[in-house]
């Protein structure tokens, strides 16, 4: 089964006790065994084409993956409302930090990239 990238930093929910462990247990899961969670919210973003950030529980991307859709993890929480509240972070880190000094929505990906050192 492919597995997702993941960006170099990830936006993390507050109430996520320990993001790397659920990172491997993703893997785990990713390689066909069983995991102890039942619902993780990844934010991605398609590697290409448009640049939305979509909100997908973690065993959604495994089936967008399957379906030949290019994938980057940008953010991981514990719940939909937790994926929304990272959602706010990262339009509020962007307002007070790039576009109040550009005034341009349009560097929003640009600013997510630079934030998550990703690979999209």
């Amino acid at each position: 089964m492919a597995m997702p990238n993941f960006a170099g930093n990830l936006y993390i929910d507050e109430a996520l006790p320990d993001a790397h462990a659920v990172l491997k247990m993703v893997r785990r899961f990713g390689e066909g065994k069983r995991v102890p969670f039942r619902v993780i919210y990844f934010l991605c973003v398609n590697a290409k084409g448009k640049f939305n950030v979509e909100i997908m529980r973690f065993y959604e991307i495994f089936k967008a993956l399957h379906a030949g859709r290019d994938y980057v993890v940008i953010g991981v929480a514990v719940s939909r409302e937790g994926a929304f509240e990272l959602l706010r972070r990262i339009a509020s880190d962007f307002v007070a930090e790039d576009y109040m000094v550009y005034g341009d929505f349009s560097r929003l990906k640009e600013y997510i990239l630079m934030k998550t050192e990703g690979n999209i």
